[in-house]
């Protein structure tokens, strides 16, 4: 009887070993699937606070960055086909190609990334509103729109921001 029992216990104690390592196997593939679609480069100046600020902002969000301090943004703007009425003071290029440019909110990126426009090359809050993420002040923000930006360098307005939250133009 007691043979049962020692082999009973050691089969329950294999099972349970084999349902953690699994669980733990495919959340790890899960984690490991997410960081590798959410990774992106950050261009910005070495000197601005904002930008890293923004950083803390999409990182919290999940998004994996790797920022890069250039002494010549205004080169990779014109690369990635950002025209001057949308620039700001960084510019994000995320792994599947998609730009976001300036202080852009993560839950815009990641709409986009997850429903793609075809003549689309991103996404720009011009300039550097306040209240945007990265330019928190107080409890102040002022109204913004979120440019969707075209592949002929024209955009339209993929959605608002004010005080309420975002309003997508769909």
């Amino acid at each position: 009887m007691m043979k049962y029992f020692i082999t009973g216990i050691g089969v329950l104690s294999l099972l349970i070993a084999v349902v953690v390592g699994a669980d733990t196997l495919v959340k790890s593939k899960l984690a490991t699937d997410k960081s590798a679609t959410d990774a992106m480069t950050v261009f910005k100046s070495p000197t601005c606070g904002c930008c890293s600020k923004w950083i803390d902002h999409v990182e919290d969000n999940g998004f994996h960055t790797e920022a890069r301090d250039v002494s010549s943004l205004h080169l990779i703007k014109r690369e990635k086909g950002i025209a001057p009425q949308y620039q700001s003071c960084h510019t994000a290029v995320h792994q599947s190609g998609l730009v976001f440019e300036g202080h852009v909110p993560a839950e815009a990126m990641t709409r986009l990334i997850e429903n793609p426009i075809n003549e689309s090359i991103g996404l720009a809050v011009p300039g550097m509103p306040v209240g945007s993420p990265g330019m928190e002040y107080k409890n102040r923000i002022d109204p913004y729109e979120i440019k969707l930006l075209l592949k002929d360098g024209s955009s339209k307005t993929y959605a608002y921001v004010d005080r309420s939250g975002i309003k997508y133009q769909d």
